[in-house]
């Protein structure tokens, strides 16, 4: 049963709960679950019976209530078959202890149980070696992903959130507010031209091709001044495996860039000139004087002005391949307790957007020779 809730519970932290003789208070194996939030603590109480009373499941939570520390789920396992109404009490006991705080309570009958095993071809064949194909000793796979962030090995990557004004045209343009207008060192005419000013941004805000444009335009300046290079690791600990990939969805709101690329120069918007009013203008006025060379001329002289010049160069060995929010790689083979790295040339650019927070990276990792895909999550941490 412990190989079973290791599995279940996603963790190598399970253990029996004493020895035959002492008192367990409800529980024979417990572990941290990593479906409970912050690693918590599930516990199990096996039933050897080919029947199972709700009295009993009423016994068992009872008992569990001691069991120090505290639990957060508790499994009442059995070789019994499963019994809708028995099943029915357990779940209104559940949910009617879910709403009073306390630890939440589940029925795991036989056909449960065989259907766990089923889903683990290695635990089929170390306790039912009669049911599989498999030798108990051959294993799966077992296949993580990780950051790769200046050479360490991390869950969560921090980046600094860009300026609004690189993203949002009115941001950029911006426009004076009413607090401004309201100042009473303003003369008339500095309201009017002020106003002027906001109704030719309203304008240009009209047109969406303007807003397009210029994140477009500011791509550039986005990608050199905030965009961090990582790299993911590719951990397997335990058999072969062969012809693996895997693909990471990163949320709508990142840019990410695939080695050797970068983003196109774009032509900008054209905005209109933005006056100096009250303090700004007396402080523009002062400047203007102290210039030395106020008032001079000087000839025109024109150079030749070449136009952008965009070249992208993807090499053929780059693994980390983009396709808008999704980053995807293929690996021939990975040997068992290796880490592959994918990195330095293969790093990809994430550009973080201006919004703070936590982001999600969801990944999955399959391979020819693992029964099923492996998916897990990886953190953005935008401050």
């Amino acid at each position: 049963m412990a190989d079973v809730l290791r599995e279940r519970w996603r963790t190598p932290n399970v253990t029996r709960n004493g020895r035959n003789g002492q008192k367990q208070y409800g529980v024979d194996i417990y572990g941290s679950a990593a479906h409970l939030p912050h690693g918590g603590l599930a516990g199990a109480q096996c039933k050897n019976t080919d029947t199972l009373s709700f009295a009993v499941v009423e016994e068992c939570v009872s008992d569990a209530e001691a069991f120090e520390p505290k639990i957060a789920e508790l499994l009442v396992c059995t070789t019994a078959p499963r019994d809708a109404n028995v099943q029915r009490e357990v779940r209104l006991l559940d949910q009617k202890r879910a709403q009073a705080g306390q630890f939440r309570v589940h029925l795991l009958c036989w056909e449960d149980l065989s259907l766990e095993l089923a889903g683990h071809p290695r635990l089929l064949a170390k306790h039912f070696p009669a049911w599989s194909r498999l030798d108990g000793q051959d294993e799966q796979p077992s296949l993580s992903l990780l950051w790769d962030f200046n050479g360490s090995a991390t869950n969560a990557v921090l980046l600094d959130a860009v300026p609004r004004r690189l993203l949002d045209l009115r941001a950029a343009a911006v426009p004076f507010s009413e607090a401004e207008l309201a100042k009473g060192d303003l003369s008339p005419d500095e309201v009017e031209r002020a106003n002027l000013y906001n109704a030719a941004v309203e304008n240009m805000l009209q047109e969406e091709a303007n807003k397009e444009r210029w994140r477009k335009h500011k791509a550039q300046e986005r990608y050199e001044r905030f965009g961090v290079k990582v790299g993911v690791r590719l951990e397997n600990d335990r058999a072969l495996a062969e012809d693996v990939v895997g693909t990471m969805m990163f949320p709508q709101e990142f840019e990410i860039w695939a080695a050797g690329e970068q983003p196109q120069r774009h032509e900008g918007v054209k905005f209109p000139a933005r006056p100096n009013i009250g303090a700004a203008r007396r402080i523009a006025e002062k400047l203007a004087l102290m210039d030395p060379l106020r008032g001079r001329k000087f000839p025109a002289i024109a150079f030749p002005m070449a136009g952008p010049i965009h070249v992208r160069l993807v090499p053929d060995w780059a693994r980390l391949r983009v396709s808008g929010s999704e980053v995807s790689f293929s690996v021939d083979r990975i040997a068992p307790r290796r880490v592959l790295t994918l990195s330095d040339e293969d790093a990809i650019t994430i550009v973080p957007p201006d919004r703070p927070g936590e982001y999600e990276v969801k990944w999955r990792v399959d391979a020819e020779n693992l029964r099923g895909p492996t998916e897990g999550v990886l953190k953005l941490v935008v401050r």
